[in-house]
């Protein structure tokens, strides 16, 4: 009776473990985006010309009363300049540029990271306005350091989704995505990847998408099909943004 009793928890112990083992693990599909990037920095060049005064980048808010100060200079003596500067966007990053050509037009340069706003890569604009003149603008954050006066029509120089390409890639071991806690049983989830250890729950096969070109945040949702399961990479919201 006892070899019987132990026979019979050995035969549920390996049962017990083979279960386990057969689980299957949690898997991952990353979303790819490629496409021709906009540069602000080649298109501000490209449109002064490359005898213009180089104004620089005011990458930060401290920089920008000495780039002001250059713009301001050169154009009060006439001369052909160039300028970028960094602003302070609500959900993707902004940046101004400014240009005088030696014909002495005038030309604000806006380049937006995410043209429909959040996460994702692969939506950058560049737009072009005419100005009449350039005026001092905000010394805060929250605000341009230049003003473009009376401007005229806004035309399109970039957009980088025309040249867009999205396409699923080939399902992966999660065991690197660790995603928040507070999403558990969600099937969306603000996820990491590359951690030393995830956190994803087995059998769970998450889609995601990196916030920038292989950057380590992610976009994730519980999905197991073909289809990409995020509306702003999808035709109709294209067609929507065209409709702007």
């Amino acid at each position: 009776m006892r070899r019987l009793l132990m026979g019979m928890v050995l035969l549920w112990l390996t049962g017990a473990c083979h279960t386990r083992r057969s689980e299957p693990p949690a898997t991952v599909r990353y979303v790819e985006v490629q496409c021709a990037p906009c540069s602000i920095e080649e298109l501000v060049l490209q449109e002064a010309g490359p005898s213009a005064v180089d104004c620089g980048w005011g990458r930060e808010p401290a920089a920008w009363s000495t780039v002001s100060a250059c713009v301001r200079k050169a154009d009060a003596e006439g001369r052909p300049f160039r300028a970028l500067v960094t602003l302070q966007g609500i959900d993707s990053e902004i940046i101004a540029g400014y240009v005088r050509k030696a014909d002495g037009s005038r030309w604000e340069l806006w380049y937006d990271s995410n043209v429909s706003g959040g996460r994702g890569s692969c939506n950058a604009s560049v737009s072009r306005v005419s100005c009449a003149s350039l005026g001092q603008g905000s010394a805060s954050t929250s605000g341009a350091p230049l003003t473009c006066e009376s401007p005229g029509e806004r035309m399109s120089l970039c957009r980088e989704r025309t040249s867009r390409k999205v396409r699923l890639g080939p399902v992966r071991d999660a065991t690197d995505v660790e995603c928040d806690p507070a999403d558990s049983g969600k099937k969306r989830r603000l996820c990491v990847r590359g951690q030393a250890r995830g956190n994803v729950p087995a059998g769970t096969p998450l889609v995601c998408l990196p916030w920038t070109s292989g950057g380590e945040d992610l976009d994730c949702v519980v999905s197991s099909g073909e289809e990409i399961p995020f509306r702003a990479l999808a035709p109709e919201a294209e067609r929507e943004l065209d409709a702007k």
